[in-house]
């Protein structure tokens, strides 16, 4: 379920200072009206960046569902049913 309206403001100590990527009337604008915060510390990934990312992750992935493949037998018992067991190798 979407956000339709801002949690209430909790207090922040003064010593504590405001994330560039908040917008300095975030609170106190309505609801989507804020101003844009600074990205300067967090800049965009460009396309190239994001899909490298996406197949880094997508082959860390494949690589734990081969090792995971390893470890679980599956079998097809008749009295059983169908179930699987988790090898202790690991």
């Amino acid at each position: 379920m979407a956000m339709t309206a801002y949690p209430d403001i909790r207090p922040v100590p003064e010593n504590t200072p405001r994330p560039p990527y908040v917008p300095a009337n975030f609170f106190t604008a309505g609801w989507g009206d804020h101003l844009p915060g600074s990205d300067e510390k967090y800049p965009a990934e460009s396309k190239q960046d994001q899909e490298r990312g996406l197949r880094k992750a997508g082959a860390v992935v494949a690589e734990l569902l081969r090792e995971v493949g390893r470890m679980v037998k599956v079998s097809n018992s008749p009295l059983l049913g169908l179930h699987s067991e988790v090898s202790s190798q690991a």
